[in-house]
């Protein structure tokens, strides 16, 4: 027999599930725009190191931003989801905790695996592609 949470846990991790797949694809974007930087930079002669620190900060910048916009706007909602909300609390910290974790986490490979890829890349490939 099926759990009473069942329908609510299969929606919520659909939604995890595309909130993780949308800030995946959106890193994976920004970082494609910056392999013509990307290529000016090793050029010039920068560490693949630093540039890949440099990747990371930019793109982890962004997706502080959001998380934290994110928090904001779910705790201004709980009064408005409180009566919606059956045998929960409206504020659970450790699922907070989590999807924070998590996005945290998809917005960092998001943004690491397409970087890495860009600093192995010849800088005279990048600047031809322009």
């Amino acid at each position: 027999m099926a759990d009473a949470n069942s329908p609510r846990l299969a929606s919520s991790s659909r939604s995890i599930g595309n909130a993780h797949w949308s800030v995946g694809d959106s890193r994976a974007y920004t970082v494609s725009l910056m392999a013509h930087e990307i290529g000016i930079r090793m050029a010039l002669g920068a560490q693949p190191g630093n540039v890949l620190a440099m990747v990371l900060r930019k793109c982890l910048r962004i997706v502080g931003i959001g998380i934290a916009t994110g928090l904001v706007v779910a705790l201004l909602l709980v009064p408005a989801l409180r009566s919606q909300l059956w045998g929960v609390s409206a504020i659970e910290g450790l699922t907070f905790a989590l999807v924070v974790a998590l996005l945290a986490g998809a917005g960092a490979l998001a943004a690491y695996l397409p970087a890495r890829a860009a600093v192995r890349i010849d800088p005279n490939t990048a600047l031809r592609a322009e």
